[in-house]
């Protein structure tokens, strides 16, 4: 099994209603004639993309409208990352696979200019994000190296190499990219680049001994995890940076536990990682508090997305397996429920369409079917995906 079901076979079986009038309406989008696909992202008018086998076992990428219905674009790596998608739904990045090989290929893909590859003739390359002007973030390597390059491609420069020894983790479409240097180099740190300043440490007063970077909003708002360490333990609180106040710890050790904040919405919104003391739960911050969201019964949850007012990810249920999961300010934690067995949401758009995966319970695992699914709010005005 591959990507996605990878994740989703540690957990598994029973859907739990929770709530006689689900919010959301679960919508299977199908597959390319095999058993198996999964929907990684959605863009804010609706275009969906992921994956999917086509009969003969080959991996394959998608992109799904309410119009086309689900669009074989080419070959799919297994390989490094997920797929990502532009706001507007015009751009989709993600990797291929270099020919006779099993080595991802770094490609952005549009209607206008199918898929381009990005590479350059690199032999392992990867693309993390992509934004509504066609730039996209990634990394790429040689089979030899032990750490990956982080690069930025755009249409106009092609690719622009930001050095060694780090990850590109997010982009906004103001061209704002967020950047990990892994520990390897003295401590991980987080950073920020842009073309016209290029790369500055978050921590510029170096008041943390490491940091982790995670997402950015439209506004360039920057999120994550700031650890310090004492000679008897390493304590990480989530945080948020802004250029005018610098790297802001929003947790202060309030929760008693660690935090790492891994979402930002454009209004604010912040959700992230609670753990230490059991399993791992998800927090929401509105207002003063870092707020744990709980589970849908079982003993721990995962964080995936948000928007202004949700957060969707994978949650246990008290059968111990994990099934995909909306919360809202509203109705808390919702299962999103599907095809009965395990399942995680991966994706959410400002309108409030979810996107995921969802499968059967047989068992053994061999015989379960795992299909893309896209959730859609049952309430509300008409929020349906858009027709092209």
């Amino acid at each position: 099994m591959k990507r996605l079901f990878g994740v989703l076979s540690l957990l598994l079986v029973l859907t739990v209603g929770i709530h006689a009038a689900p919010p959301f309406r679960a919508i299977d989008l199908g597959t390319l004639g095999g058993f198996f696909s999964g929907a990684e992202a959605v863009s804010n008018n609706g275009v969906v993309v992921g994956y999917s086998e086509l009969e003969s076992g080959e991996q394959r990428a998608f992109v799904w409208t309410q119009g086309t219905g689900m669009v074989d674009i080419g070959p799919l790596s297994d390989c490094c990352s997920r797929l990502s998608v532009s706001d507007n739904g015009v751009w989709v990045g993600g990797n291929t696979l270099v020919p006779g090989t099993s080595s991802p290929r770094a490609f952005v893909w549009s209607q206008a200019s199918g898929m381009i590859d990005i590479s350059e003739g690199l032999p392992l390359s990867w693309v993390r994000g992509v934004n509504n002007q066609g730039m996209a973030i990634g990394e790429w390597a040689l089979p030899t190296d032990v750490v990956a390059h982080a690069f930025v491609w755009t249409p106009s420069t092609g690719m622009i190499e930001l050095g060694a020894d780090l990850d590109a983790v997010a982009l906004n479409n103001r061209g704002v990219v967020v950047v990990n240097r892994s520990a390897g180099t003295g401590g991980q740190r987080a950073l920020v680049w842009t073309l016209a300043r290029g790369l500055m440490d978050l921590d510029s007063s170096n008041e943390w001994d490491t940091t982790e970077a995670t997402a950015i909003n439209a506004d360039g708002t920057i999120v994550g995890g700031a650890t310090r360490c004492d000679t008897v333990e390493c304590v990480t609180h989530a945080f948020r940076w802004t250029r005018p106040r610098g790297l802001v710890d929003i947790d202060r050790g309030r929760s008693g536990r660690n935090t790492t904040a891994l979402g930002i919405g454009d209004q604010g919104l912040v959700a992230g990682r609670l753990s230490g003391g059991g399993a791992s739960h998800v927090f929401v911050k509105h207002g003063g508090q870092l707020v744990d969201i709980d589970t849908l019964g079982g003993d721990g949850t995962e964080f995936w997305a948000l928007n202004d007012d949700t957060v969707v990810g994978i949650s246990q249920v008290q059968t111990g397996f994990g099934h995909p999961f909306a919360w809202t300010r509203k109705d808390g934690m919702v299962d999103l429920g599907g095809l009965g067995g395990v399942g995680v949401a991966t994706d959410i758009n400002a309108d409030d369409l979810i996107v995921g995966q969802s499968c059967t319970v047989q068992t053994p695992q061999t015989s379960r079917v795992c299909h893309a699914f896209l959730w859609v709010p049952t309430d509300g005005p008409d929020r349906r995906p858009h027709k092209d």
